[in-house]
């Protein structure tokens, strides 16, 4: 699924295209994946994911989930033995779980098991809607890029460079994301785990 739709484009450029258009629904999930790798992330609802994390004994009563927001934690078993949240546990939205008891955290009493792949986590992250600013980033590029490239994909095929009075177009350059995307972006990216 991409971060805009046929009819974002259109409405934006005041134009149609022929019904489920396949060139712009390919454009479409092109730009989507370049958001994604950009960002290290996607920006879609995902349910029941699963995790195993190390613990890592005395001092260390957080983990860091691989993705973000998450919006539920359906279940943690530590070494066997399932945990309670809020008496057992802790997450926060950023994907910290924090290890306690009976809702107390300290560091030095309460940690999780020194255990390689001690910890499982089943939880549920992402947008249930896609970010305002990542759908109109995602207009803006598939618009872009349809004007850029409106030649190249013309009826008489495509073409590695188009020549005009004198004037050469190549195509086949790296194709990345432009300054102004990036720039939009980079508050999205996904952060360093602890």
């Amino acid at each position: 699924m991409g971060y805009c739709t046929q009819d974002d484009i259109e409405k934006y450029l005041k134009t149609t295209f022929d019904a489920n258009d396949e060139t712009i629904a390919a454009l479409i999930d092109h730009v989507t994946a370049m958001i994604d790798s950009y960002c290290g992330r996607d920006f879609l609802a995902h349910t029941g994911e699963v995790e195993y994390h190390d613990g890592k004994g005395r001092g260390h009563n957080v983990i860091m989930l691989k993705n973000y927001p998450v919006t539920a934690v359906t279940e943690v078993v530590e070494d066997g033995t399932t945990l309670t949240a809020n008496e057992d546990y802790i997450w926060y939205a950023d994907g910290r779980i924090v290890k306690c008891v009976n809702g107390l955290v300290d560091p030095n009493t309460t940690y999780w098991k020194a255990k390689l792949k001690a910890i499982k986590v089943t939880y549920n992250y992402g947008y249930s809607t896609v970010p305002t600013e990542i759908k109109s980033v995602c207009i803006q590029l598939c618009v872009e890029w349809l004007k850029k490239y409106a030649l190249k994909f013309a009826d008489v095929g495509a073409a590695e460079s188009v020549s005009l009075a004198g004037i050469t177009v190549t195509y086949s350059e790296h194709e990345i994301l432009p300054d102004w995307a990036q720039k939009r972006l980079e508050h999205y990216k996904k952060r360093l785990t602890w």
